[in-house]
């Protein structure tokens, strides 16, 4: 379920690799090229292998797609992992995010950060790209790789308007959820505008305080907070009822 075994797997290796290649979120990061990988170990490098799956398609928009590679030996640290495609189909540029790659018998675990494009028309214009691999406990010690990772995904997936059209695969609030929260919001913000509509015209008028320089009347402040309140935790009760 979700991991593709590699056809081209030979049936006398049985060292095993889980490798997940991530693709990225915009509508334009597909690619319809067929995709070419091997390891690169400090002992040893893989066998190149074909990333096919003929059951699903793959390397869509924000996909993450898993597979299972085998090798004849272990192939010690990786060092990096060399990834090309043969630029066809009617969509051959592809934006690639990163690739994962767990050793299955050390339970050993690389990030291999790219961000970048695979094609002749974006980025460098280049085919094939050689990807450093970070194990995993070092690329976490980094701030510059946990910054941009976290950014990458929790502006994804936790940011509630971004996620509408930007949300990973594997995140289970999906976009009907989200589309669903935020109408109630812009409901509830359109009845509150409709129940204190006027309300500061009945007050007196002589009941102003000064804020930073700014003449801002009373009523305004108590409504503005109570409007935020109600705001608030309607969001979080329908956020986490969805979640």
């Amino acid at each position: 379920t979700g991991v593709t075994v590699l056809e081209d797997n030979s049936p006398f290796y049985n060292y095993l690799y889980l490798v997940c290649v991530v693709t990225g979120w915009s509508g334009s990061s597909a690619t319809s090229s067929n995709v070419y990988i091997y390891l690169n170990g400090s002992w040893n490098i893989s066998e190149s292998h074909v990333l096919r799956d003929p059951l699903r398609r793959l390397f869509e928009a924000g996909a993450e797609n898993w597979f299972m590679l085998t090798t004849r030996h272990d192939i010690g640290d990786l060092i990096s992992v060399v990834v090309w495609t043969d630029f066809s189909g009617p969509h051959p540029s592809w934006y690639l995010s990163s690739i994962y790659v767990q050793n299955m018998q050390t339970n050993e675990i690389w990030l291999c950060p790219y961000y970048g494009w695979i094609g002749l028309r974006h980025g460098r214009g280049q085919l094939r790209a050689e990807v450093p691999a970070y194990k995993e406990k070092y690329y976490a010690s980094k701030w510059k790789f946990r910054i941009q990772s976290k950014g990458h995904n929790d502006i994804r997936n936790e940011h509630l308007w971004f996620g509408i059209v930007a949300k990973t695969p594997y995140n289970r609030f999906t976009r009907v959820r989200r589309l669903t929260t935020v109408l109630s919001l812009l409901q509830t913000c359109m009845i509150l505008n409709h129940m204190y509509f006027g309300v500061r015209d009945k007050d007196d008028p002589g009941q102003f305080t000064i804020i930073m320089g700014q003449k801002i009347h009373v009523t305004s402040i108590v409504i503005g907070l109570q409007g935020a309140l109600i705001m608030f935790f309607m969001g979080v009760g329908i956020s986490t009822l969805f979640k």
